[in-house]
């Protein structure tokens, strides 16, 4: 612990003095970021964040449960509530998925073994954020929008298939769903406006964290590190680093339409480095085998990546 927050001190240390001699690519860096939250980001989550804190405090989670309990156990091997941060997580987008399954956890509704599982295939980009954003705004297709959600969610559903056989255990005993719920204490306008904090709270935590790595991407690129890499792989490293600002730097180049959607499949399912702090940041109380959910994360990303490929073509 000691040396990662060495590491971090001598990152911080080195981006002030890159402040100083660079100041205008600072500025330019943070603005550009700023801005691509504000319009791409922030619009397509944020009404999301807040109705998902209003649901959980009505007992969503535990009805959905109780429907869809037969239907995730035999498909997920995992008890019904693990369909609420599916479902959530594919109409919200990072990082409400991680979020839901900590919260989840917390409650004792699923077991660690479960939210091990549930990890695998609930964390993924918005729909609206896939389709208006990506598709619409940066590339121009509202097609390619629409194969690149596709894939992202038909390889979260085969991840979670495979990597639910992977890591054996048991399923949980779900009598909780039938036990009346009992109602929440807090009164409308309380539930509105805590659902209001908590949203702004995960957007404006999500737009640092965009804002961040849009600072170390210009730093690397200003430094000359990517230089030696090439184009392709200095933007596979953006990609990998923080997906928006990679997909931003894809869609701006001379790149084929069917060769920036495979690419951009990738970097959305995967998420990035940045998305990877943010569901670590949600989920640190949960101790799940943290190698075994980066791997399904990748699986994923290839996944997703192969059938854009297909789909694209036919």
């Amino acid at each position: 612990m000691a040396l990662r927050k060495t590491f971090l001190s001598i990152i911080i240390l080195i981006s002030f003095a890159f402040f100083a001699l660079y100041p205008s690519v600072l500025i330019s860096s943070v603005s550009n970021s700023l801005i691509l939250w504000y319009k791409g980001v922030f619009p397509t989550l944020f009404p999301f964040a807040m109705g998902i804190s209003m649901l959980g405090e009505t007992g969503f989670a535990e009805y959905l449960g109780k429907k869809l309990d037969f239907l995730v156990r035999v498909i997920f091997k995992v008890n019904g509530c693990g369909a609420f941060p599916l479902i959530m997580g594919l109409l919200a987008g990072y990082p409400t998925g991680a979020k839901i399954t900590a919260d989840l956890y917390a409650k004792k509704l699923i077991t660690k073994e479960e939210a091990q599982c549930i990890m695998s295939f609930c964390n993924n980009p918005g729909p609206i954020f896939i389709t208006a954003t990506v598709g619409v705004s940066l590339m121009g297709s509202r097609r390619t929008g629409y194969i690149m959600l596709f894939s992202t969610v038909l390889s979260s559903i085969i991840t979670g298939i495979i990597f639910s056989h992977i890591y054996p255990h048991k399923i949980s005993n779900t009598a909780f769903m039938n036990k009346p719920r009992q109602s929440s204490a807090k009164s409308i306008g309380t539930v509105i406006s805590d659902s209001i904090y908590t949203a702004a709270h995960i957007l404006i935590l999500i737009g640092g964290y965009i804002i961040l790595f849009g600072i170390i991407n210009s730093i690397l690129k200003e430094t000359g590190f990517l230089t030696p890499f090439g184009r392709n792989i200095s933007l596979i490293i953006s990609g990998l680093l923080e997906m928006t600002n990679g997909i931003n730097a894809v869609c701006l180049t001379d790149m084929y339409t069917y060769e920036k959607a495979i690419l951009s499949t990738f970097f959305l399912s995967f998420g990035g480095l940045a998305i990877q702090l943010q569901i670590a940041g949600f989920t640190g109380e949960i101790p799940i085998n943290k190698t075994l959910f980066i791997l399904s994360q990748i699986f994923k990303a290839f996944t997703a990546a192969i059938i854009t490929a297909v789909v694209i073509f036919f």
